[in-house]
């Protein structure tokens, strides 16, 4: 008997362990986005007539569970997507697919944020797309992707940005909110590895590549190896501790500039507007730079302000040339 009642037991637990597992596999699922399509059926906007095929990323998204793998073909899709809060691990690939953002937001509207790729879920991975500004507006900027999530990885992207022709034109390819804009948003973990950023348009004032804004900061984020060129007005800036930014190639066609007037500002900045401690800093092994002798960024790299208190900075191993300042602290 008791034999017996052991061989029960140990089937019992047989099946709870494959009923759990095999649970994990059948949670996720692949979407598939193609905005060629055919869609002639009635009331069934989201789809193409295949019925599993969706016309839009946004409708993807908002049909996806925690987990599920996006796949977008090839094609200029023109929206602004909102990945929510519990859409948790979505990898959303593009294959040669362009996502040109639709919002603008008035000048007069600044520093309000209206994002054209909203990430609040964790380890959201995007990755494989050209990531375009929308269409220029005179008297506007766009806030491109604004992350407010742990565990995002941004990777192997093309970002083309709208080149301001203002000073409150500029425009943001990546930035994160602030805790002043989400209370007790923390997006440690962060990864933005592997991109382009350039500019497009005539604007003489250029573009502003990735700002991290202050968050709780429980652990570290990453930005390496991205390469920016084209009009820069400034590349990277953090205004958080605990960021790692090393092996960034910056080279910007703009000739040096203080804000007083159209020109490269900053290629790295790394300080606290509020005057806040900053620590645990890394910024290593980047190349700092402009197109040639006549072009450059009047500070390379900037380190903090009168008045903060920095601890645990590295800042070694990048190379700097034709800037005004190589590096200011």
């Amino acid at each position: 008997m008791k034999k017996e009642f052991l061989a029960i037991i140990l089937i019992i637990c047989l099946m709870v362990f494959l009923a759990v597992f095999l649970t994990g596999f059948v949670s996720a699922a692949v979407k598939n986005v193609d905005g060629s399509c055919t869609n002639t059926i009635p009331g069934d906007d989201p789809l193409c007539d295949d019925g599993i095929t969706y016309l839009t990323i946004q409708a993807a998204i908002d049909a996806a569970s925690s987990g599920d793998t996006i796949n977008v073909a090839a094609g200029t899709y023109t929206e602004d997507l909102a990945i929510p809060a519990g859409k948790d691990n979505l990898n959303i690939s593009g294959a040669s697919a362009t996502i040109k953002g639709i919002s603008n937001v008035p000048i007069a509207s600044f520093p309000l944020a209206v994002p054209n790729i909203e990430i609040l879920s964790n380890g959201v991975k995007l990755h494989g797309f050209t990531i375009e500004s929308p269409t220029y507006v005179s008297g506007k900027y766009s806030s491109g992707i604004v992350i407010g999530a742990q565990n995002v990885a941004i990777y192997n992207n093309n970002f083309v940005v709208n080149s301001a022709g203002t000073i409150d034109e500029v425009s943001q390819a990546l930035q994160t909110y602030a805790t002043s804009a989400i209370p007790g948003v923390d997006i440690s973990g962060l990864n933005v590895h592997d991109n382009t950023f350039t500019s497009t348009g005539t604007g003489a004032w250029g573009y502003e590549g990735i700002y991290v804004n202050p968050d709780l900061a429980t652990s570290t984020v990453m930005i390496q190896n991205n390469i920016f060129t084209g009009k820069i007005l400034r590349a990277i800036t953090s205004e958080r501790s605990k960021i790692t930014i090393t092996g960034n190639t910056i080279t910007t066609n703009l000739i040096p500039g203080d804000l007083s007037a159209p020109g490269a500002f900053q290629g790295i900045n790394v300080r606290n507007l509020a005057l806040a401690a900053q620590s645990n800093v890394i910024v290593s092994n980047n190349v700092i730079q402009g197109a040639d002798a006549s072009k450059g960024f009047h500070q390379g790299i900037r380190i903090g302000q009168s008045g903060q208190v920095l601890t645990n900075f590295d800042i070694i191993d990048n190379t700097l040339q034709y800037n005004t300042n190589g590096i200011l602290y």
